[in-house]
């Protein structure tokens, strides 16, 4: 059910595994820092709304990948953030170069929170789905 459109993203709720798929659009690219971390924020507002246990996020058309001051802010505040929020599992899903860079850069670690990295939505969705 799609419970949050933008002309940067969409948000869609699954109620039967509690789990929220996040989706950036291709016109995300001419959001600036502050926007993007504004589409992560709103993302957790509907965690607590909605109650959800797990978040799939849709990065392929994700632009800023290069940006490490900000994929910090995500590994970082983000991140935190949803595991104090109650979120057991984030999926990202990106393409396989992008995959590959943020493995070795994977900065948060929680006992709380799982994180994986997949360049399939229905294999990131198997995954976030087993933890419900």
């Amino acid at each position: 059910m799609n419970v949050y459109s933008s002309p940067n993203s969409d948000l869609f709720w699954e109620p039967a595994t509690q789990r929220l798929l996040f989706v950036w659009r291709s016109s995300a690219k001419r959001l600036n820092e502050e926007d993007v971390q504004a589409e992560f924020l709103r993302l957790l507002s509907f965690v607590k709304q909605y109650g959800a246990k797990t978040i799939v996020v849709d990065g392929k058309l994700y632009p800023y990948y290069g940006n490490f001051d900000l994929q910090g802010w995500i590994d970082f505040e983000f991140l935190r953030l949803a595991a104090n929020s109650g979120i057991s599992r984030v999926a990202m899903i990106a393409n396989p170069y992008e995959i590959d860079v943020l493995k070795k850069e994977k900065l948060f670690e929680s006992s709380e929170l799982k994180q994986e990295y997949f360049h399939d939505v229905d294999a990131a969705i198997q995954w976030a789905d087993k933890s419900n």
